[in-house]
């Protein structure tokens, strides 16, 4: 447990301001009000993030979800950003195919992303360096004891960063799992921050690789209230709270299509005891995750 890469949170923070209309949007008011109290009030990013959601596609799979991928490490970014995006080489770059599909969009949206990431890092390195990384630290410290205590061993070989921009969500990165820590600007849980790592571990790391996003996802909540049924009983309350919240609609009307769910369970979920549907799928193996998959692309939680 440590915290977010740098770069790859500076790509989350330019993100940030980019009001995306689907799961996998990072937009939040609460978080750039914060982060303007914190000194980072940026004017540029507020307007040409609205830009940049009028031009790029939207979707779980689209490109801008991918961009935090562009370089393994903040230095790499610092080399060349200088140059605009259309200047990069595949060897500038840490995902040479990434930076391929970024440059051959019809649009300049993600040039204006590129360089609002260049804009924007002097003043956010000098923030994340005094601010974030130590409060950071001490969270990554907290979840590490706390997941002590969960039977998942397969969790003990997975990389866990925590980031200042998520909030209550999570990302399964190829080469790491990136959650939310606690911040004001959305109050968060240590429990709730140790629940979306038993979530997104299950995503990334044991479904099948070649599962649809619905299945996948929903396999993952299967498994991890199978996993907390025999955990510390406040994880199991904050993944409760958070599956009845969750809006699965979707998800479940893609299952019912596959043959996944039949139409009781469906019901059920929708309209019932939807967490304690979970735990008999669980016991009776109805929708399982495969343990030693291959890693899974980056893809939004529900």
């Amino acid at each position: 447990m440590v915290p977010c890469e740098p770069w790859r949170e500076l790509a989350l923070h330019v993100l940030a301001h980019v009001p995306l209309r689907d799961a996998g949007s990072l937009f939040d008011p609460a978080y750039l009000q914060w982060t303007a109290t914190l000194g980072l009030h940026e004017p540029t990013l507020h307007h040409d993030g609205a830009v940049i959601a009028g031009l790029v596609a939207h979707g779980p799979d689209a490109p801008i979800h991918r961009v935090p991928l562009l370089f393994a490490a903040l230095s790499g970014f610092e080399r060349v950003r200088a140059r605009t995006l259309a200047e990069l080489a595949p060897a500038d770059v840490d995902d040479a195919a990434l930076l391929a599909t970024l440059q051959s969009a019809p649009h300049p949206g993600f040039e204006l992303l590129w360089l609002g990431c260049a804009l924007a890092l002097p003043r956010w390195r000098a923030v994340f360096d005094q601010t974030l990384a130590p409060s950071l630290q001490q969270a990554a410290a907290a979840l590490r004891e706390r997941l002590q205590s969960v039977a998942v061993p397969s969790l003990h070989a997975t990389t866990v960063q925590l980031s200042s921009v998520l909030g209550p969500r999570g990302r399964g990165f190829p080469d790491a799992i990136v959650v939310g820590a606690p911040a004001p600007w959305h109050g968060g849980e240590l429990d709730h921050v140790a629940m979306m790592v038993l979530h997104e571990h299950a995503v990334r790391d044991l479904a099948p690789a070649d599962a649809d996003w619905a299945t996948a996802e929903f396999a993952a909540l299967v498994c991890v209230a199978d996993w907390l049924a025999s955990g510390p009983a406040a994880l199991a309350v904050a993944h409760r709270r958070w599956v009845d919240a969750l809006a699965l609609t979707a998800m479940i009307a893609t299952l019912r299509q596959t043959a996944r769910l039949d139409d009781a369970t469906a019901t059920a979920l929708q309209h019932g005891a939807r967490y304690d549907t979970l735990l008999a799928l669980a016991a009776r193996g109805g929708i399982t995750a495969r343990a030693g998959a291959p890693a899974r692309p980056a893809r939004p939680d529900p």
